[in-house]
Formats: C-alpha cells, structure tokens, sequence
C-alpha cells in the first residue's frame, strides 16, 4: 500500500500510503500526476494532493475479491494489465485487460494464478505474460494497431527450484531479464527462449527489474519482504 519515489543518484526517497494495495505506478506527462493501478481499478494521483484521487476506471477487476497486479502501457497509449486473487493467489482468477479512454476495457485473457509483467517486445510484434505460481511465460503475437493478442504459446517455463517469473524488462540485444521470486536469482533470456545468463541476488523475492542511466548501463532491482525475517533483511 506504499508508493515510493526513488532518486537513484541520491539514494533519497519520497513516499505515500493507500488504502489499497498498489499493482503499479506510470509517469504521465503532467509533472506530479501519476497513472496507479489499485485493488478496485485505475485512478490519477496528484502528489501534491495525495488524499485526493481521480478515479478512470473501477470496472475491472470485476471480482472483488481480487486486485490489479502488474501492467504496461504500449505506444497507442493503452493500458495492458492484469489480476489475481487477493485471497487465495493460487486460484485461478487472474485475467489480462487492456484499457484506453478510446476503447474502453476489454479482456484478453482469463485462468492466470498470478498476472505478472505483461511486456510488449521492442519491435512491438509480440507480448509475454507471466502466469507466476505456474512458471510460465506465455508470448502472443501482438497487433498494436487493433489492440490484440493471440497464438497464445509458451515461451519459457520453469521448475520450482528456478523461482516463479514475476517483473519483466528488455536489454539493446532485445533479450529478456525475468525477476525470479523464491530463488533469489534474475535470468536473462534470449529471444529463442534459451536461458543466457542467471545471476544470484543475496534475496530470495526478486519482484522486478529494469535498465536505467546513461546508456541503460544500470539495473535496478526490488525485492519483497514477504516470509522474511527482520534479522533477515537487516542482512
């Protein structure tokens, strides 16, 4: 339930607290507006007016048992994003939507555990999903133009001792860097859906990543608390 904001080259942070979990926060071009992805649906947050939120849209998830999760945005402006059970993340209630001011909400696809980095690829011909609590990362083929996905096909999926793929991001040599929740460990992948490269992390719940600075040269990497203990994370 907390958004924060982090300087990386100062190592400072701001933060603020909701009374719902968040799945996400997008920068929109308007300074101190951001686009955050709620339990009960899409809202504007002024940081400046943090008690204030102007809601978009609350028609999704329709389960109100469940929440938004993860999500990105493509080049036409819509919102591709997903959801999972709040209670029970191992049930099977997790969907993908997209959603746009043009086009509304429209579902995509349903059954998902957990709807983890929907990520569309550079040359935007393809998206991946992750179903998290089953190891998988599905690709799509992607139209940009009308808004769709389809050819549903598995690219990587993984072992319990591998992890469980959760936050996605892509390098200059178009491959794929997965955070793996449980082990510890992020991977890059090629395009052909070979694992390149595995590094460990001295923390087992790898949420995310991303390149950032001067020529993409650095990763940043979060990681959850969830299951760990204090003397743990003081580590």
């Amino acid at each position: 339930k907390l958004f924060v904001k982090i300087n990386p080259k100062t190592r400072t942070y701001e933060s603020w607290s909701f009374q719902e979990p968040i799945g996400w926060v997008f920068p929109t071009k308007t300074k101190n507006i951001y686009l955050v992805g709620l339990q009960s649906g899409i809202a504007l947050f002024n940081t400046h007016y943090p008690k204030n939120l102007n809601w978009i849209d609350k028609s999704f998830p329709e389960k109100k048992y469940c929440r938004l999760n993860d999500a990105c945005i493509d080049s036409h402006a819509r919102i591709w994003y997903g959801s999972m059970n709040n209670v029970d993340n191992s049930a099977k209630d997790g969907e993908v939507a997209s959603y746009s001011t043009g086009e509304g909400l429209k579902i995509h696809d349903r059954g998902f555990s957990v709807v983890n980095g929907p990520l569309i690829s550079p040359d935007e011909k393809f998206m991946y999903i992750n179903d998290t609590l089953e190891g998988i990362i599905y690709r799509y083929d992607f139209s940009v133009n009308h808004g769709t996905i389809k050819n549903k096909q598995i690219f990587s999926k993984f072992s319990p001792t591998h992890g469980f793929p959760d936050g996605m991001c892509f390098d200059k040599e178009n491959n794929l860097w997965v955070a793996m929740w449980g082990s510890g460990c992020i991977m890059r992948i090629h395009p052909n859906g070979n694992i390149l490269k595995k590094i460990h992390l001295p923390a087992p719940n790898i949420t995310n990543i991303c390149f950032f600075g001067k020529d993409n040269k650095n990763l940043l990497v979060s990681s959850a608390s969830i299951g760990i203990k204090k003397d743990e994370i003081n580590k």
